[in-house]
């Protein structure tokens, strides 16, 4: 296994990484008002063992439910780009292809046309949609570095990934977190290292799913999830086996209001997307927030994703960014 580069060079190259594509803001105009010293200094201590993670602010937003955002500091984003990277090339090729959520070529709109392929050549089948119960807030430490340690040998990559994971959140005062400090679980929504911890917790899953109870068709994005069987007593079984592994082996608990069993033909609401085996639509609220969301920097990607619609929701979206130019 590689040894994780933590010089001037690969301190400066993440937070090039970091910076691109990231609005100003005032905590950021500040770093880079010392841009140079400030990034010297964390090469340095990340060198010498010095490195500390520090306290997160906390943000909440809401589009289709509340959600808690942890913000770390730019000193620690950096940080959190250097381990991402690394960790992608460490773990990416070992991930089984139907894992489609924040990987290089795969995505959102691949995910749905390559789950609408499944439900077109399955149609006979029966799907099982399910998805986790706070999957971030549920996420056990001592699990995942256990998943981490069997690729990763580098001592001081394990040293920052232990401070990382432990970091969060340190001032958040609500009783939920209070319960977390004792059973040591969760992960932040917010870091982009929560994006590759989630994949390699849940290639564990992914793997018990392909090679023990081998369905005719499963795809994952992030905690949402289908598999397809031929027949729904097979899938009652699967069902029943992946969420027993689901939680003894992982912490983690199907929510119940999406764990839902009905024939191909009928269709699944999944990811945003009203999904059947010859089409697909998506439900109100997500063209409401595609609407309302639509800008010049996403255009093209949801130009892209308005025709796996059809006709009339591209034209829709051609006009709508013909009135942006």
């Amino acid at each position: 296994m590689f040894s994780i580069k933590i010089g001037y060079d690969d301190a400066w190259n993440a937070w090039i990484r970091f910076r691109r594509a990231k609005r100003p803001s005032r905590e950021i105009c500040e770093f880079e008002s010392r841009l140079l010293v400030n990034v010297f200094e964390l090469a340095d201590d990340l060198a010498t063992g010095a490195y500390t993670h520090g306290a997160y602010r906390m943000m909440q937003i809401s589009d289709k439910k509340r959600r808690d955002i942890s913000i770390a500091s730019v000193r620690d984003r950096i940080v959190h780009r250097l381990l991402y990277d690394y960790l992608v090339e460490q773990f990416d090729r070992g991930f089984i292809f139907d894992a489609w959520s924040c990987r290089v070529g795969k995505g959102l709109h691949a995910c749905l046309l390559r789950t609408k392929n499944l439900l077109a050549h399955y149609h006979r089948s029966h799907v099982w949609r399910f998805d986790i119960t706070k999957f971030f807030d549920h996420v056990r430490h001592d699990v995942l570095l256990e998943l981490l340690r069997r690729r990763i040998t580098d001592d001081r990559a394990l040293r920052l990934l232990e401070i990382v994971i432990a970091s969060w959140p340190v001032d958040k005062k609500v009783e939920r977190e209070r319960e977390r400090v004792h059973r040591c679980v969760g992960i932040p929504i917010g870091n982009v290292t929560s994006q590759i911890f989630a994949n390699i917790y849940f290639n564990e899953f992914d793997r018990f799913v392909m090679h023990e109870l081998r369905p005719q068709g499963y795809v994952r994005y992030g905690d949402d999830g289908i598999i397809i069987a031929k027949d729904r007593h097979a899938l009652e079984v699967m069902r029943m086996r992946a969420r027993q592994f689901l939680n003894d082996r992982l912490g983690l608990v199907v929510s119940v209001r999406h764990d839902i069993i009905v024939p191909v033909r009928r269709g699944i609401y999944f990811l945003g997307m009203e999904l059947w085996p010859q089409r697909a639509q998506p439900r109100g609220i997500a063209i409401k927030l595609m609407r309302q969301r639509l800008s010049l920097r996403n255009a093209s990607s949801y130009y892209g994703l308005s025709r796996q619609y059809g006709a009339e929701w591209s034209r829709e979206f051609a006009w709508r960014i013909a009135e942006l130019l």
